[in-house]
């Protein structure tokens, strides 16, 4: 699964291939972080998957709310084994 990241309306993001390992989750938020100072939202803009429809689903969810199931879900894919 690859996820483009950006931060609040920014149409700029960051792509990110998951599972990854905690180091380059770090350097994805890192440079979210030059690209847009408003670090409280970030959501997915896109979705590559070989999963049919998957960005259907989890495109626009915003990871900086954790309350919701799909966020919760969402976050637990960088460790999930391949």
């Amino acid at each position: 699964i690859t996820l483009n990241l950006t931060r609040g309306k920014d149409l700029e993001g960051i792509y990110i291939r998951l599972p990854a390992p905690q180091e380059k989750i770090e350097e994805a938020i890192a440079r979210l972080d030059v690209i847009s100072e408003d670090t409280a939202t970030t959501r997915i803009l896109n979705v590559s998957s070989s999963v049919k429809n998957l960005g259907d689903y989890i495109q626009n969810t915003d990871l900086s709310q954790p309350d919701g199931r799909l966020c919760r879900r969402v976050r637990k894919i960088p460790h999930a084994t391949p």
